[in-house]
């Protein structure tokens, strides 16, 4: 499990918190917040540290920047917390577990493409831009901005397609790809509809 290593804003005294335990961090009237669940009763509490939540964000493999909605504010959200999301007149919705059964409801200013993007981009895994689907030949075609992709794209790679909630959602498992002014990538499955739709592209 990893710790989060930080120091009390109140009396500089160091405090090592479990990552999984936090909920969300902020910035309140200059000092960095940190919402956790505690680990002697099970209650939320809040704990402010010295450190600049920058800092925080960076020692952490799970905090993600998101911007509330409401406030216009930075917050990293735990994303091993968040049960769900979805998009709503939108932008992202998402429901963080909180203490007990409690869901915390935030608002985000990001859609909910955008937001799986910023979780795929934690992970440390690959996501990229598409510009369409076209099912006959079974094809996804990337983004040109991105560029040469097609040596992630190898023979047998399985990578995940996701629209902001279209239904080109799709699992797609690579059979060739090629560059030509885009990335065209050749694939098992046909894709939902035969038509254009933007998504996003996550290589496991």
């Amino acid at each position: 499990m990893s710790k989060l290593l930080l120091t009390r804003n109140a009396d500089s005294v160091a405090v090592s918190l479990d990552e999984a335990n936090v909920i969300k961090a902020f910035v309140k009237n200059n000092i960095t917040n940190v919402v956790l669940i505690s680990e002697e009763d099970g209650f939320r509490k809040v704990l402010e540290v010295s450190e600049v939540i920058a800092s925080v964000a960076l020692m952490s493999k799970v905090l993600v920047a998101v911007t509330d909605l409401a406030s216009a504010e930075t917050v990293y959200v735990n994303k091993d917390r968040v049960s769900n999301v979805y998009d709503e007149n939108a932008k992202a919705v998402i429901l963080l577990e909180n203490e007990g059964t409690n869901l915390e409801k935030l608002a985000l200013n990001e859609a909910a493409a955008v937001y799986n993007r910023l979780v795929i981009a934690k992970d440390g895994e690959f996501s990229f831009l598409n510009d369409s689907f076209t099912a006959t030949p079974n094809t996804v075609v990337l983004d040109a901005a991105e560029g040469d992709q097609t040596a992630k794209f190898t023979a047998g790679v399985v990578f995940t397609v996701f629209g902001e909630g279209d239904a080109n959602d799709a699992i797609f498992t690579v059979v060739s790809s090629a560059w030509t002014t885009v990335t065209t990538i050749t694939v098992t499955e046909t894709p939902i509809v035969n038509a254009t739709a933007t998504g996003y592209t996550w290589v496991r």
